[in-house]
């Protein structure tokens, strides 16, 4: 055990080359005689061994050792993986192209092979469930494709990417162009596997990723479709969004992104004509070809036998399926129809409700979608997953009380506090979405104290992991155990760190910004009352009987000025005290509800323990120390664990800003500006915290930035010569100038004409309206469908963009010229609605303060 923690400890200090040598050592020391039967600490050993020499890149070394390591080897599987990917990885350092026509072969033949290909076919059919494993298909793909010499998968690194670095479902084929000679190999060699294992449903789904053709492509998407239609599957239209989301890279550009859409709601079509039809079935491939393609040899294709009357069913999840699509593209009222129709045609399905709910979210009615949302929850009480998303839907409306009402249906029944139980559960969704909810109600120590709970959850998961240490070690699970070490090592880059840590920093941010606005409000008053008490002492001079009315009419009105802040203060405290009470009944009546809990001494003791001590931050916030200093240790950990994140140096530049520091602010613009941009509609759905847009944030920060630390106020000689040096790199011109305004002017506007989309116009604007140099233009211009993915921005980004507008000062004229166009792209949003709208639920004033 000791040499083995040696081992470990030298491994993670980085000396692998002594770990190996300690193993090494150890296994000299022990018994070498062959046993009759391995142990399970010794096959571990030797995996973990090989796991080092693949580390050190000694992968001839590594090969070897799992040859000769083969008959101590207990987790067969295991160790047929790793040497599959590192025959994969041999492929590239030694150059080696593998001569396999793969026609006219038989699969048998292909397995008796010892290279890289055969080692992936022997795991994909060594059972009957082995070929379900999207991380065998990686490797057989990306050893098919490096012995074809492809061009994106010429290095070892590219090689490692693609066999531990993709996501679960992903394969090579889905991102990667393909030449004729690559397609056809990929063709013949699934077509072996499926002779092989016909009941696989990955193996009728991959040919779909690199189908060459339109005719291929849909002969095989259209029995996908309808086999998963049959079945009632509404997840078809999420597994079809893989071929959505992925850019164009084949001849005819409809067999991805948003054509492949298109052509997708076509095929639905025609499906639903003939459902709807007296044949009540499925159109026949022939049919689909027909309507959907323009191809001679349509004709050459056999029938395919259609079952007359088919269950009502089809008709609905095709209907479904469309609606799906109609979505993804933002044509969202045109779902919604198709969703209305879903319903009368079934009006109990929960599937349904919850897609109504999730089109009006879209569209910006959210008290709509939460009612929709909860219409979903009671037609079954008993789902949790429907219970929980009704939750997110009250909460993202504003509606705390009822979410806390429902969310107490699924916890403890004897416990007395819902939410101190969701927080003994870890429930961190429900944290995170109640603490963004209590923050735009202006409920601060509520919402900090939700965000702080996440947090600790976090340090909870690390602090849970210490009896492992020396279990992990003792049992011998080595390479789990150093994975395990790993993942601890970025766990607060977890997205729901990342997302409470960035609000509780904000929140912090804020309450600095607001003590710094009453210390200046203080400061001007106190300088007012100076000059009028000079005034008055200079006018008793002159006239006494006017001084004195003037100092009666000033004591009358601080008179009134104090007994209105007497007044709000009282009202404030009212309004939190109904709060609490409010809160405190609805957390006993969702505790009591549908519970024949009997009281007793006992319980009560227990409901006493689990009662929450702080539920509204009081003392979190009485214990805080500077506003600054608690936000700065929270941007500490996201430098350090979340780097990826734009979102992490935007806060970091913020809380600079505060603390006057611009050498750190020039850092984390310097970090801003190297972060490589991801499209609009994958940063809005990649992250539980909505990703900001890494240039956008940037050129926003660069005006506040100039704004701040203007170079005519640095007294530092050598933080201006840093500054000029650096703002020299970050505008992308060629010398320093003494009037750095101008330069970042002209920086945004050319970030503006460059990316003509509404998020960053957007952003040039609000930068420019720093830099007092607004203009509505920009926006009113802006191109409202993104162009890498041909889809209507969401409403998010209409809203922002509103927002916007109005910081810059806009006349009221553009805002409404603006606003008529989003009533226009999403009528049924309450941002956008008139105040006299009886749809409208919110002012735009309010709506403002809510989304800001």
């Amino acid at each position: 055990m000791h040499w083995v923690a040696y081992a470990l400890a030298n491994h993670l200090a980085g000396a692998t080359h002594t770990a190996v040598r300690v193993i090494d050592a150890y296994l000299n020391t022990t018994n070498n005689n062959s046993l009759s039967r391995p142990t399970y600490e010794d096959s571990e050993l030797a995996l973990y061994r090989n796991s080092l020499l693949e580390e050190l890149e000694q992968y001839h070394d590594a090969l070897t050792h799992l040859d000769t390591c083969r008959t101590q080897i207990v987790d067969i599987t295991a160790w047929a993986l790793k040497r599959a990917q590192i025959l994969t990885i041999l492929l590239v350092t030694d150059d080696k192209k593998i001569d396999h026509s793969f026609e006219n072969v038989k699969l048998s033949a292909l397995l008796t092979q010892d290279d890289a290909i055969s080692a992936w076919l022997r795991l994909l059919t060594q059972s009957s469930t082995s070929a379900e494993n999207y991380s065998y298909h990686r490797g057989l793909q990306t050893a098919l494709l490096t012995s074809l010499h492809h061009p994106s998968l010429q290095t070892v690194a590219a090689v490692r990417t693609m066999l531990y670095e993709q996501r679960a479902c992903q394969t090579p084929t889905d991102f990667l162009a393909l030449d004729d000679s690559q397609t056809n190999a990929l063709n013949s060699i699934y077509e072996l596997l499926q002779q092989a294992l016909p009941q696989s449903q990955v193996l009728k789904w991959i040919p779909v990723t690199y189908a060459y053709s339109k005719l291929q492509f849909i002969t095989i998407i259209n029995d996908i479709i309808i086999r998963q239609l049959r079945k009632g599957a509404p997840s078809i239209g999420s597994s079809l969004e893989r071929l959505f989301e992925a850019a164009p890279r084949y001849t005819h550009d409809e067999l991805r992104g948003a054509s492949c859409c298109k052509l997708i709601i076509s095929i639905v079509d025609v499906h639903i004509i003939s459902l709807k039809s007296d044949a009540a079935c499925f159109a026949s491939l022939a049919n689909v070809l027909e309507k959907t393609c323009t191809i001679e040899t349509i004709t050459s294709v056999p029938d395919t036998p259609t079952i007359s009357n088919e269950p009502p069913t089809s008709l609905l999840w095709t209907l479904y399926l469309k609606a799906h699509c109609l979505e993804w593209l933002g044509n969202i009222e045109s779902a919604l129809q198709l969703i209305h129709e879903c319903l009368r045609h079934t009006p109990t399905a929960v599937d349904i409700y919850e897609k109504e709910a999730r089109l009006l979210k879209r569209s910006g009615d959210l008290t709509a979608a939460a009612t929709s949302m909860d219409n979903a929850r009671c037609l079954d009480l008993a789902d949790r997953y429907i219970n929980n998303k009704a939750i997110k839907y009250f909460l993202r409306d504003g509606q705390i009380d009822q979410a806390r009402k429902a969310a107490a249906l699924f916890t403890r029944p004897e416990a007395r506090d819902a939410e101190k139980h969701l927080r003994d559960m870890q429930a961190s969704w429900y944290e995170l979405e109640l603490g963004q909810a209590l923050a735009k109600d202006n409920q601060i120590g509520p919402a900090l104290r939700q965000f702080a709970a996440i947090i600790q959850h976090f340090s909870d998961f690390i602090d849970d992991q210490f009896d492992f240490h020396t279990y992990c070690v003792r049992k011998m699970t080595l390479r789990a155990y150093v994975d395990m070490l790993r993942f601890e090592e970025r766990i607060r880059g977890h997205a729901a760190f990342r997302a409470a840590a960035q609000h509780a920093a904000y929140i912090w941010l804020n309450m600095y910004d607001e003590q710094e606005r009453k210390k200046s409000l203080e400061e001007a008053q106190a300088q007012a009352e100076k000059a009028r008490m000079s005034a008055l002492a200079e006018l008793a001079s002159r006239d006494p009987e006017a001084a004195k009315a003037a100092e009666q009419a000033a004591q009358q009105k601080s008179a009134q000025d104090a007994a209105a802040a007497k007044a709000k203060a009282k009202r404030d405290k009212m309004k939190q005290r109904k709060a609490k009470k409010a809160q405190d009944k609805a957390a006993a009546a969702a505790s009591n509800d549908g519970n024949s809990i009997q009281s007793s001494s006992a319980n009560n003791d227990v409901n006493k323990k689990d009662e929450d001590d702080d539920p509204q931050g009081v003392q979190l916030l009485a214990t805080a120390r500077d506003p600054l200093i608690e936000a700065n240790d929270l941007v500490t950990k996201l430098n350090q664990h979340a780097a990826a994140c734009p979102r992490t140096h935007a806060l970091a530049f913020d809380l600079a800003l505060r603390r006057r520091k611009p050498l750190l602010a020039l850092r984390a613009l310097q970090r801003l500006k190297k972060i490589q941009p991801i499209p609009y509609d994958t940063a809005q759905r990649n992250s539980l915290y909505k990703r900001e847009s890494p240039r956008a944030a940037f050129i926003e920060r660069l005006a506040h930035f100039i704004v701040t630390f203007s170079p005519r106020d640095i007294s530092s000689p050598v933080i201006l010569q840093v500054m000029n040096t650096e703002l020299v790199a970050l505008c992308d011109c060629t010398e320093t100038t003494s009037d750095w305004r101008d330069i970042i002017i002209a920086t945004i506007q050319r970030f503006a004409n460059e990316e003509d989309g509404l998020p960053a116009r957007t952003a040039a604007t609000r930068a420019l309206a720093i830099l007092d140099a607004s203009s509505a233009q920009f926006i009113l211009t802006a191109s409202l469908v993104d162009t890498k993915n041909n889809k209507p921005y969401p409403v998010d980004a209409f809203i922002s963009a509103r927002d916007s507008l109005r910081f810059a000062n806009i006349p009221e004229s553009d805002i409404e010229t603006f606003l008529n166009t989003a009533r226009t792209k999403f009528p049924r949003a309450q941002a956008f609605a008139l105040p006299s709208s009886e749809e409208a639920t919110l002012a735009p004033e309010e709506e403002d303060t809510s989304k800001s």
